[in-house]
């Protein structure tokens, strides 16, 4: 019976492990949308002029598609509002769970970023914010690398030491 306990033991403890790895990549997989979204975004203000309940109605990815038609309505019943606060305000609606504080200012940044290319819509003005993401990007690659790794084996040993301590 003590094998049975042990050996569920081990298996939820390495499904705790799994669990939080796979946070950590649906983390780097929403930033990898985002960036897309946001490549888009400034390519259709930047390089076609499209004004920007426009180019917020026509890029967006699949899981970003209401937050930019939410941030489109937005402007568009409040267009003396800044875009940074209506950015951060439909952000909040449908923020992702597994984002940590850290990537909630790098999301609301992007409100301020997309507020200065509409000012002044030019493919050096729309690089800056892209490159940092990018930079951010490149980061979180390596921190999910590490973490998934970390989280794989900290489920089993534990799991392990737990069944060694009913034992």
């Amino acid at each position: 019976m003590k094998l049975i306990a042990c050996l569920l033991i081990i298996a939820l403890c390495s499904y705790i492990g799994r669990l939080l790895a796979k946070r950590a990549a649906q983390r780097l997989e929403f930033f990898r949308e985002y960036q897309n979204a946001i490549i888009s975004l400034s390519d259709r203000i930047a390089g076609t002029n499209l004004e920007l309940c426009k180019a917020l109605e026509s890029s967006c990815g699949n899981s970003l598609r209401a937050f930019f038609r939410d941030c489109s309505n937005m402007l568009k019943e409040s267009p003396q509002s800044r875009f940074s606060s209506i950015w951060k305000h439909c952000f909040e609606k449908i923020k992702p769970t597994s984002l940590t504080i850290e990537d909630l200012k790098t999301v609301y940044s992007g409100g301020e970023a997309i507020e200065a290319l509409c000012m002044n819509p030019c493919e050096k003005q729309a690089d800056i914010y892209i490159k940092r993401i990018s930079g951010y990007l490149d980061g979180l690659e390596t921190e999910k690398q590490k973490k998934c790794r970390i989280y794989n084996t900290t489920g089993v040993l534990a799991g392990l030491l737990i069944a060694l301590l009913m034992i």
